[in-house]
């Protein structure tokens, strides 16, 4: 997670739940992804690229994980971004 509003608002969201776990980017705030609906059920989505955007290596490898876990990476990451 990074430090910001919208990384404030996560850590609220999932205070107190069983297995949330993640590093802190100190200079960038969590990315979000906003989904702008019309009245005929068209979609934009605007993304916002933030802290997730740099997950590294070795922030995976220091997670304990077993067989039963799920690690979630943001799709965005599979890229690589000029």
């Amino acid at each position: 997670m990074g430090m910001g509003v919208s990384a404030t608002w996560c850590a609220d969201v999932s205070a107190g739940r069983r297995g949330v776990a993640g590093s802190e980017v100190a200079d960038q705030d969590t990315g979000l992804c906003v989904a702008i609906v019309d009245a005929s059920a068209e979609c934009t989505f605007v993304s916002y690229i933030g802290a997730e955007g740099v997950l590294e290596r070795h922030v995976l490898d220091a997670l304990s994980v077993n067989a039963k876990d799920i690690v979630y990476v943001s799709g965005y990451r599979q890229y690589d971004f000029p």
